[in-house]
């Protein structure tokens, strides 16, 4: 669940509490990962078919300097992953035709 969605939950919390209270449980796991970069793009429209199938996979990423990249040419954005599921992404990745991609 990205931040965007959590920005719109707490908008419109009053509204369905439920959704509201979801968010925030995301939010809370996101704050508590042990993030570590997978994967780097110097367009975020290249990152944006692994987040559909990490959303698919149930795997929690980030997506660090999205909006600096579109804005800057030469920044990269990093996606990045709780270091549990670091192995599994990787893996999804490879699998998703992606492999240029990885830091590793």
């Amino acid at each position: 669940m990205s931040i965007e969605i959590i920005t719109f939950a707490v908008n419109f919390h009053a509204k369905d509490r439920n959704f509201f209270y979801l968010c925030i449980l995301e939010l809370k796991n996101l704050l508590f990962m042990e993030l570590v970069e997978v994967a780097a793009f110097n367009f975020p429209d290249d990152a944006a078919v692994l987040e559909s199938i990490f959303q698919e996979e149930n795997i929690q990423y980030f997506l660090s300097n999205e909006n600096m990249s579109v804005f800057s040419p030469g920044i990269s954005c990093s996606l990045m992953v709780d270091e549990a599921d670091k192995e599994r992404a990787i893996e999804v990745i490879k699998k998703a035709g992606f492999k240029k991609y990885l830091t590793e």
